[in-house]
């Protein structure tokens, strides 16, 4: 496997801190140091919108629909920083 890049970033959102904390483990354990942790849609949101990620992890229970619009929007919006895959 090849090592991620030093500046992989990577978003983890659950309402489980335990289980976000166990994702984030998982994460270090492939060399990803850069995880940021959230535990609602409105903290998801402010996360995407701050700056770009490589990966999101997002629990299907975080917040129900409201999880769906929020990709939705962020997959039609022109400008948005996480609408297309970074370049390496």
């Amino acid at each position: 496997m090849s090592q991620p890049a030093a500046d992989f970033r990577v978003l983890v959102a659950d309402p489980s801190t335990h289980m976000a904390g166990l994702a984030t483990l998982m994460l270090h354990s492939l060399k990803v140091r850069a995880v940021d942790e959230v535990a609602d849609t409105a903290h998801a949101a402010e996360s995407l919108s701050r700056r770009p990620y490589d990966l999101v992890l997002i629990d299907s229970h975080l917040g129900g629909e409201a999880d769906f619009g929020m990709i939705r929007s962020l997959r039609q919006s022109k400008d948005h920083p996480n609408r297309q895959p970074r370049s390496s």
